[in-house]
């Protein structure tokens, strides 16, 4: 037979770690209206965006 009492489920969780719960970077302005700095930019701000929205999909993987 079973337990005369259900135990209820803990709702303590583990620390997230701290790469999940930093916030993203802010966007540095850009240096000048060149075509090459605007395309530099934009890769910069390509690869900032992938690398927050990748630790933002670990954070809500983490607290589901």
């Amino acid at each position: 037979t079973g337990c005369a009492t259900p135990t209820p489920p803990s709702s303590e969780r583990a620390p997230l770690p701290p790469s999940l719960t930093s916030p993203c970077p802010p966007l540095e302005p850009l240096a000048d209206g060149s075509g090459a700095s605007v395309l530099r930019k934009i890769i910069e701000i390509a690869e900032q965006y992938y690398e927050c929205a990748r630790r933002h999909e670990g954070l809500v993987e983490a607290v589901k």
